[in-house]
């Protein structure tokens, strides 16, 4: 595990609560010798290189890794839509300005490779969570130590538009060592949009 980083974490994490969601015996008769396709987000400062793609097999729990979809900067959390990928950079700094980044990929013929569409800064520091709107066509994060949740528009192919809506959230709590301002974890679409 120490290979991928702190990303894969969170797969062995999230498989067990997507199990319970929505019946097991359901989910176990749809998923009889299907396997299914993961995409795990990494920390790149020690020998993991960016995004990678794992099989699991629900029937034997076997995790494997199919490799790397494509090299970036800190992608420790992705979302996917139906062609695009998204990740955020999780950073302080991105493209040369303060603030963490927001990039999309495209899948390559094959749906082995990623190829970037764009990248864009999320004018608040350390990105840890994405959402994509129902609709497809906007993008949440939250940044972590900036405090703040910035909204993008994307375009017919899915590229980040310039310009995000900047929502600053302020205030600390009673632990100074760790909750000196806000740190925004979290940004979610509502059912209706």
């Amino acid at each position: 595990m120490a290979q991928y980083g702190k990303g894969l974490l969170f797969i062995f994490t999230l498989l067990p609560f997507l199990n319970a969601c929505g019946g097991r015996e359901n989910t176990q008769e749809k998923n009889q010798g299907a396997t299914m396709k993961i995409l795990a987000g990494t920390y790149t400062q020690g020998k993991s290189e960016g995004i990678y793609r794992l099989s699991f097999d629900p029937a034997t729990g076997a995790l494997v890794n199919e490799g790397l979809a494509v090299k970036a900067a800190q992608p420790s959390f992705v979302a996917a839509g139906r062609d695009v990928v998204y990740a955020v950079n999780e950073t302080d700094a991105f493209n040369g300005q303060p603030g963490g980044g927001l990039s999309a990929f495209r899948w390559k013929e094959g749906r082995e490779q990623l190829t970037l569409i764009n990248s864009q800064n999320t004018e608040g520091a350390h990105p840890c969570y994405l959402s994509l709107s129902g609709n497809g066509r906007y993008l949440s994060a939250a940044n972590y130590t900036g405090g703040n949740v910035a909204l993008f528009r994307l375009n017919e192919n899915g590229a980040l538009l310039e310009g995000p809506v900047i929502r600053q959230h302020s205030g600390s709590g009673p632990n100074p060592q760790r909750q000196e301002g806000p740190h925004a974890h979290c940004a979610l679409w509502r059912p209706d949009g």
